[in-house]
């Protein structure tokens, strides 16, 4: 009985739920919706609320993605804002266990997981998380499939969702200090984060924004970055830039009545702002960095 067992064991024919693991689970091309809070001490506690979803497929260069959209609650100084935009694209290559991603108003493609990881090879993340060792790895039930878990020292990562801070966030944090993905769906398959409750999708009408701003089809921000000058071009008529520093603070603000303006930030010290643009169609909000 014990020898065959052994046998069975090496053949992968003994099958049970912890074996359900070893199968590789792509991330989600279509249905998928990955719940994400934020917050910062800086401005007054902001927060934001959202969630990323596919909603579409689309061809860039000669491979498929599937684009991504973020839509909920967003903050910044000036207050919150419901948003609905394309945030960039994501592609499996699911013979290497790996996943790519292109963000938007950007060509170049970026390694976002690789869970094709064993114990000791490095998981690669932004500030603040860094680059740290593979601690462990097991699996965890998401829905009714086992998937594998990458465990690091400061973060971790799931195969087929994603990190535990939220899709995007471990290559994009832009200054947040708290991240947590609230939940993911995929179909019938929900995997809720440290038992945050339902995994609820939110809307505009659950939320207490009375003014909702579309952003205008298209903002350009050249050169970015800059050493300088940048200029910003919109497709609708400009009425309002505001400029401020991570810590919050109103750096620049001025009134215009045209679709393009040049901001003067030769005196600015090197490092990362944002500028909030104000237009006939509403207000986006975009990051800038003063080399």
């Amino acid at each position: 009985m014990k020898k065959l067992f052994f046998i069975l064991l090496l053949c992968g024919c003994f099958v049970n739920a912890d074996a359900q693991a070893w199968i590789y689970h792509p991330m989600p091309e279509s249905n998928a919706v990955w719940r994400v809070d934020q917050g910062a001490a800086f401005c007054n506690q902001l927060t934001s609320t959202f969630q990323y979803s596919t909603r579409s497929d689309t061809v860039i260069g000669s491979f498929n993605y599937n684009k991504i959209y973020a839509s909920g609650v967003f903050m910044i100084c000036a207050g919150g804002y419901w948003d609905n935009y394309y945030r960039g694209a994501m592609r499996n290559d699911t013979l290497n266990k790996k996943v790519y991603f292109i963000e938007r108003d950007s060509l170049n493609e970026i390694l976002l997981y690789d869970f094709s990881l064993n114990v000791g090879d490095t998981l690669y993340g932004t500030m603040p998380f860094g680059n740290s060792p593979v601690t462990s790895i097991d699996s965890v039930l998401v829905g009714s499939n086992y998937h594998k878990r990458f465990f690091s020292s400061t973060w971790e990562i799931i195969e087929g969702v994603g990190s535990t801070y939220g899709l995007l966030e471990i290559k994009f944090p832009e200054f947040i200090e708290s991240m947590y993905l609230i939940c993911f769906t995929h179909n019938a398959d929900t995997y809720i984060n440290n038992n945050f409750g339902n995994c609820v999708v939110i809307d505009s009408t659950m939320v207490g924004i009375n003014e909702i701003y579309k952003p205008p089809s298209t903002i350009e921000i050249s050169p970015n970055p800059a050493t300088s000058a940048f200029t910003i071009t919109s497709s609708s008529k400009l009425k309002e830039i505001k400029l401020f520093s991570v810590l919050g603070e109103c750096i620049y603000q001025s009134e215009i009545s045209n679709s393009k303006s040049e901001i003067d930030i030769s005196s600015l010290a090197k490092g990362i702002y944002f500028v909030e643009i104000k237009t006939e169609e509403g207000i986006v909000r975009k990051k800038v960095v003063k080399q």
